[in-house]
């Protein structure tokens, strides 16, 4: 029934059915005087209004008072502007929420739980709580659409349409807001539950933990606190195509490294104890002081080819080979990093040698197939080379002979020479606007990409320092001293010492939240990076750490 009008005074008042139903009533008088009121009322004010109301609901009992409030004053109150509103604007306004504010505005029907589904509100969220894109994970998606007004008029009007076409085929029910909706959150949930198929389907390689060891038994081991089920099918790495997929899965990761969930699986094949190692979303690639590089299939954890990284003439995959590692003239490979098309590996006779990543793996960009191919070595290293790092078009390397140089990959020739320590420099890292060196002379350097000069000396360390990695702010260093540091970048000052490890620490990696060390007591920690708490100790490796990845 309709609600009735009274046009008849000019008062134009807007009555409920049920009151407007006791307007019909043949009382005369009371129909004049709700007239009376009506013209009366339209010269007050808002204060006025408020005191008529006071004055009449004081008047009034109980039941009719919960008769007003059920019959015209909720149905006022409880109106949804959020799906009134455009949907830039509601998208704007639902960019303030947290993450479980967002989950919660997602379930209160099916139109917020469109808009809460929008792909820039969990880009925003991943950018908010401060993670990258893990090392082997798949590429983050684009953002699904640009925010712009037509594509949200057309967005808008292809989720009404769906709304009306779900509203056919569903069951009327009476009194009942959500009627035709049902079918909606099926298709909802459907969905919810095949992405969450594809993260747990995702290789291990995205969840984290990658741990490698020098232990007798020359393996590489890979703990991952995530861990998709046995089977070939269920390591297929699926691009997640939004990002609350792809913020669901992190969520989950972070979750698992908090609680320390994890599974343990260990890559044989070296002979020797492993120097360093990268993965990928596909491949693992380790090299060891037995003198060989192995590529590792993450899918199948098998290797799909063994190199002797010294042999200019070894082009060939030499797949699942075992080399004896008795021939002396095979220098042991210290260092390692590869990119979408290359890998360079750092030699203990001071060479670095570079290797074209095979056609079909590592993604995209040209990356290798389970093989790899010389192509150049660089010279110029007076003594066994460290550490070395890919930049683009150049490779950057440190060495026994206390510099570091800068190599042009394309030329093979050295561009720079960075002196300034005093003793090896036993690790690197870099980022666009600077690299970063740490040495056995207890000290750090900060060097200007773009002048290649020193701009800063991080001093603190007791003793040789062992590994570094930066990020745009933070640069964290490990040492002999059984201490890690995290230095400010801006200032150059040491802002947090973590103390926890009993032997010397030989590798790490951090992100915005933790750090992972590993050292030489056969172990390894994760630690807060905010509150400086060590989280976690594990201590499954049979030798020292030398390297790590997450």
């Amino acid at each position: 029934m309709e609600a009735m009008e009274l046009d008849d005074g000019g008062g134009g008042w807007e009555l409920p059915p049920d009151s407007a139903r006791s307007l019909r009533t043949p009382d005369p008088v009371f129909r004049r005087q709700v007239r009376a009121l009506s013209r009366w009322s339209e010269g007050w004010d808002e204060a006025q209004l408020a005191t008529a109301i006071e004055l009449l609901t004081g008047a009034a009992s109980n039941p009719v008072l919960a008769r007003v409030s059920r019959q015209c004053i909720q149905p006022r109150l409880r109106r949804d502007f959020i799906s009134d509103l455009p949907l830039e604007l509601a998208i704007a306004i639902f960019q303030w929420l947290d993450f479980q504010s967002l989950l919660s505005a997602g379930a209160v029907c099916s139109r917020w739980r469109f808009i809460a589904s929008d792909d820039s509100l969990w880009r925003g969220l991943w950018q908010r709580s401060g993670w990258t894109r893990a090392a082997g994970s798949a590429p983050l998606p684009r953002l699904l659409r640009p925010l712009s007004c037509q594509a949200c008029l057309v967005r808008r009007q292809q989720h009404e349409r769906q709304e009306f076409e779900q509203q056919k085929r569903s069951q009327p029910r009476a009194n009942s807001a959500d009627s035709g909706f049902g079918d909606f959150f099926a298709t909802a949930a459907a969905a919810d539950a095949a992405a969450a198929a594809a993260v747990a389907s995702s290789t291990a390689a995205d969840a984290a933990g990658v741990r490698a060891g020098n232990g007798t038994d020359g393996s590489a081991d890979r703990a991952a606190p995530v861990r998709a089920p046995a089977g070939a099918a269920a390591h297929q790495v699926t691009k997640v195509s939004s990002w609350k997929g792809c913020y669901m899965e992190r969520l989950e990761v972070e979750k698992n490294w908090l609680c320390r969930s994890y599974s343990e699986r260990k890559l044989l094949g070296h002979d020797q104890g492993v120097a360093e190692l990268q993965f990928d979303e596909r491949e693992l690639v380790s090299v060891s002081d037995d003198g060989t590089m192995r590529i590792w299939d993450l899918a199948t954890e098998r290797c799909v080819s063994t190199l002797r990284v010294s042999d200019r003439n070894n082009n060939n995959n030499n797949n699942n080979n075992n080399h004896d590692g008795d021939n002396n003239d095979n220098p042991g490979v210290t260092s390692l990093h590869f990119s979408n098309k290359y890998i360079v590996c750092g030699l203990a006779d001071g060479a670095v040698r570079v290797f074209r990543r095979g056609a079909a793996s590592g993604g995209s960009g040209g990356g290798g197939g389970g093989g790899a191919t010389f192509l150049r070595e660089l010279r110029s290293h007076q003594a066994a080379v460290l550490c070395v790092k890919l930049m683009g078009a150049c490779v950057i390397s440190g060495s026994l002979d206390n510099t570091l140089r800068i190599f042009h990959l394309n030329r093979g020739s050295c561009v720079r020479t960075l002196r300034g320590h005093t003793n090896s420099v036993l690790s690197l890292d870099f980022d666009k606007t600077k690299i970063v060196s740490a040495s056995e002379d207890t000290t750090l350097r900060i060097w200007s990409m773009k002048t290649t000069r020193c701009v800063g000396v991080l001093t603190g360390h007791t003793a040789a320092v062992n590994c570094v990695r930066c990020s745009d702010d933070l640069i964290v260093s490990g040492s002999c001293d059984k201490t890690l540091r995290v230095w400010d970048v801006r200032t150059h000052r040491c802002i947090g010492t973590l103390e926890g490890h009993t032997a010397a620490i030989h590798c790490l990696q951090f992100d915005n939240h933790k750090v992972v060390s590993g050292a030489g007591n056969e172990t390894l920690k994760v630690w807060d990076l905010h509150s400086g708490q060590c989280l976690h100790t594990l201590d499954e490796h049979a030798s020292y750490v030398k390297t790590l990845q997450f």
